[in-house]
């Protein structure tokens, strides 16, 4: 829960959204443009921001001595 409460979990979503439209770019057998692929990393993006925030919260509540 603390390592995807911190930066790093947003770092990972990125990466996840990265290989994601990868991913679709392979099986549509034809090229994502720029502007679907920043979508496709931004949502991913923001994603992580709001898992991070949630883990953050559960991770200290659940904590409250660290």
């Amino acid at each position: 829960m603390q390592f995807l409460g911190s930066q790093f979990g947003i770092i990972l979503f990125m990466f996840i959204g990265l290989f994601v439209a990868m991913v679709i770019e392979k099986v549509r057998k034809e090229k994502l443009g720029q502007e679907e692929a920043e979508s496709i990393i931004g949502t991913f993006a923001v994603i992580g921001f709001i898992v991070a925030i949630i883990c953050f919260i559960l991770y200290q509540c659940t904590h409250p001595e660290d």
